[in-house]
Parts: C-alpha cells; structure tokens; sequence
C-alpha cells in the first residue's frame, strides 16, 4: 500500500473510532452558539434645571444626579447619554464638576460602554461659567476655549494627597487677600484631609464610583469659595463601617445621613487619616468653619446636608429626599 494510501486508510479507521466511542459513551457533539449581549442604543436625554446649583437650588439639582446616576447604573449595554444644558440660566461650578466626575468616574460607564455628549447653556452668563471652570480639561469640545480667567483656579481633580495642588491653592489666596503663607497653614491642612481621606478610607473595590476628587478655587467679593468634590462613599457609609458605631447610634439615636455627618463633625466617630502634617479628621473642618477665616462652610454627602450656622455655635442639618454618591464640600475663605 502507498503512502499516500495508508495516510487516507489510517484516517479513516480513526474517524471510524471516534463515531464508535460516541456511540458507546452516549456522548454527542453541541455546535457551540456565541450569544451576543443586547445592545440597547436608545439615547437617555436628562435636561437640566434651569437653575443649576448645589448652592442655591438643592433639592432639586441632587434629584437631578439622582435620577441620573440611577440610569447609568442599570441602562442597557452602548446606552448613550445626552446631557442637556441649554435651559439652565444660573449655575455654579459644583455641579460641572460632578458632572465631570458622573462621565469620568463611574465604573459601568466602561464596562457597559456608554457615550455622552453635552451642550452649554443657551444663557450667554451662564454659558461663561462653564467655559471658565476649566471642563475643557476633561471633555472633548469643539468650541473655542476661553483665555485663563485670573480670578479663578480652574477645576484640577486626583486620587491621592497632592501637596504640591495644596500649595498651589494657599498661594492663589496669598495673592488674592494679600495674606502671608501662615495665614493659610489651616487651610493646607484642611485641603490635604480632603484628599487623603479619598485614598485611604473613603472607598472599596465594589464602588459605584473611582476614587478621584476634583477641586476648584474662585475669588469673588474679597473672599475665596472652594469648592471640593469626593465621589467615593459617602461620610455616613464611612462612618457606619466604623467598629463604634452601633454603640454610638444606639445611645445618640441617630437614624439617617445627615444625623451620622453633624456626629462625625462633632468627634463622634474617628475620622483621621492619622498622616502627618494632616488634621484630625472631620472634627477638624468643624474647627475651621467656626474661624474668623470661614464663612458659609458647608457640606452634601449621600442623603444628608449640613451648614454651619450664621452665628458659627452649631451645623445647622437637612436631611435630603434624594442621594448623591460621595462628598462635596463648599466654603468661602476670608
């Protein structure tokens, strides 16, 4: 027998007792079927209030990232998102910055592969605000930026303490009230807590949101408003992973975010990060929005809202009908 031959003769004796196996083994052969996962194109629009702030319209402007961090947590697969501003008439930079932080930071954003797309608001004044905060920096646009406004540090975000970011904020205050560097020892203090507490005990791996804080910086009014945006947990989802806290709520009664965020300020609960040249955690910001350096200190974390006082004697707290994921912190430096 040729080669050739035996090659087909030897092939086919295989074939034959693969067949015979099969036949004993009761075993059969499934064509594998590739199910591809459901593609949902449909356009999500979320119009935005036409007054547009955390500051000034709060209820409202929280229900608004509400709804919408609800969408992008069980759209569909490719869902895309249109972010609709051209009805908004007043805004603060707050909300562009967690606007930001819903595009960029949001883990199913990736993984489900969501779009978005925005427009600025047809009102020219507030239109300004939003080319001015420095959203170029994190979005693509095909409108023409701006030239640097000097009365503004525009938004800068990171996941970790940044003391050169720290420094660089104490100096645009140094500049604007004509203040010497020790003047703003507290609040270096304060902004590097703020950072360091997103990287070491504000979040976990199962996270709707990555750990990253935004910050931004006005002068308006001889004075300086921060503002500052951690979208990790939220201050009363620290706060009740701590080891005392059954302890505390049972003897304090406290029951919602706001009642857990006045406690955590008030020293109920460690907060600090324990590193050097740090504060003492929550307590500490308490102790800075009583200075004569603070004014109009307040902060938004889950459900909660709390305000330190005219009189600076106590944090005035609302509790929210709807939730934000993470932190925001507001205060004007004086």
């Amino acid at each position: 027998m040729g080669k050739s031959k035996k090659k087909i003769h030897d092939a086919r004796s295989q074939k034959i007792g693969r067949k015979k196996k099969k036949k004993r083994t009761g075993y059969k052969y499934i064509k594998q079927i590739t199910f591809l996962p459901k593609i949902d194109m449909e356009e999500c629009v979320r119009e935005a209030p036409e007054e547009f702030s955390f500051i000034t319209n709060l209820e409202e402007t929280v229900k608004y990232f509400s709804v919408t961090i609800n969408e992008l947590k069980h759209g569909g697969f490719k869902k895309h998102f249109m972010l609709d501003s051209s009805k908004v008439t007043f805004v603060t930079t707050d909300v562009i910055m967690y606007l930001i932080a819903l595009m960029k930071n949001v883990r199913a954003n990736k993984m489900k592969q969501y779009t978005f797309i925005g427009n600025y608001p047809k009102n020219m004044a507030a239109k300004k605000i939003y080319e001015e905060s420095g959203i170029h920096n994190f979005v693509k646009s095909k409108s023409k930026r701006l030239p640097p406004n000097t009365e503004k540090v525009q938004i800068i975000s990171g996941n970790n303490n940044s003391t050169e970011d720290a420094r660089k904020m104490c100096e645009f205050v140094m500049q604007k009230l004509s203040v010497d560097r020790i003047y703003t020892q507290q609040l270096y203090s304060l902004l590097l807590e703020m950072m360091s507490n997103v990287y070491f005990h504000a979040y976990t791996n199962d996270e709707l949101m990555k750990p990253v804080w935004y910050m931004y910086a006005e002068y308006t009014n001889n004075c300086v408003r921060f503002i500052f945006v951690d979208t990790g947990m939220s201050i009363a989802r620290t706060v009740r992973r701590n080891s005392i806290y059954e302890k505390v709520v049972k003897k304090l009664n406290i029951d919602n975010d706001s009642k857990l965020i006045k406690s955590a300020f008030d020293g109920a609960f460690r907060t600090s990060t324990d590193m050097p040249n740090r504060g003492r955690g929550l307590p500490s910001f308490k102790e800075f929005a009583k200075s004569d350096k603070c004014k109009d200190f307040r902060v938004i974390s889950g459900s909660g809202f709390c305000k330190m006082s005219d009189d600076k004697q106590y944090f005035e707290k609302i509790e929210l009908n709807n939730k934000i994921y993470g932190t925001i912190y507001i205060f004007t430096f004086m």
